[in-house]
């Protein structure tokens, strides 16, 4: 063979069989698979800049962070971007590796636009020998190179769902008294501006205006609720609340390396939120 033989029958076979994969394995797919990343080193090594297959780690001007974006095609003019693909198909076409996904969202970038980030093992899909059907696919592994970029003028400085949790916080107008609010945070409300500004508090995090009157956009640590029995609860060592979103009482735990907020509750007497 021209090409390095990457995976023989047992390994191709292993890592299909632990992959849940039902599709079984010929020497005929072994040879299509290694045919297949000899090609896709050949681009690498013919091209220093993206190249279809490439990973991308893209985090948009509103934050949300994609680690496992896929290029699926480029040209001089533009590189096309699937920010959250299924395993990409790829087959040869007239010596080149050309490649197939579906997911979304979509996005275009400048091909000079992508920042070198490392190589990453990165996974794919091919049509082995019993053809185009619902187990047909065999699934292998290679290494590609990766790459990252970020939108530029980012709405929220720093925060980003890379590492931050956000929220979205609807402030309506309360029943009484006059001129008071209420602000709803997903299954939660809150009463007060004051009970707003102390969960930020507690959420080490921070309010932006959002794109309509009435919108915010909270981003902090990721909050987390649990239930103890009395006797744990109890002897839980933590900051504790007299009432805390409508829980009475509740003691909190922060944890600044995962950025999670933990907020306790006994099992007896609440049940689950």
């Amino acid at each position: 063979m021209e090409y390095s033989n990457f995976y023989n029958l047992k390994s191709l076979a292993r890592l299909n069989e632990h992959e849940g994969r039902a599709c079984s394995i010929e020497e005929c797919d072994v040879e299509k698979v290694n045919r297949l990343i000899s090609r896709m080193r050949k681009d690498r090594e013919e091209n220093l800049t993206p190249v279809a297959g490439d990973a991308v780690t893209y985090t948009t001007r509103g934050g949300d962070y994609y680690p496992l974006a896929h290029i699926e095609r480029r040209d001089d003019r533009e590189t096309h971007l699937c920010l959250l693909p299924q395993i990409p198909f790829c087959h040869e076409n007239e010596g080149r590796i050309c490649y197939n996904t579906e997911g979304d969202p979509w996005v275009t970038t400048a091909p000079g636009a992508l920042l070198p980030d490392g190589i990453r093992s990165k996974r794919f899909r091919t049509w082995g020998h019993t053809g185009r059907h619902k187990n047909g696919a065999v699934l292998f592994h290679t290494f590609v190179r990766a790459w990252k970029y970020a939108e530029p003028e980012p709405l929220y400085g720093e925060y980003t769902t890379e590492k931050w949790t956000r929220y979205l916080i609807d402030r309506r107008p309360d029943i009484e008294p006059a001129g008071a609010f209420i602000y709803r945070i997903g299954s939660f409300t809150l009463y007060s501006r004051e009970e707003l500004d102390r969960l930020v508090e507690i959420l080490h995090g921070k309010v932006f205006d959002g794109f309509r009157p009435g919108l915010f956009i909270l981003w902090g640590y990721r909050m987390e609720w649990k239930e103890l029995p009395a006797w744990e609860w109890n002897t839980l060592q933590a900051e504790t609340h007299l009432s805390f979103l409508g829980v009475s009482p509740v003691k909190i735990r922060t944890d600044h390396n995962g950025q999670t907020v933990t907020f306790y509750k006994k099992t007896e007497q609440y049940g689950t939120l």
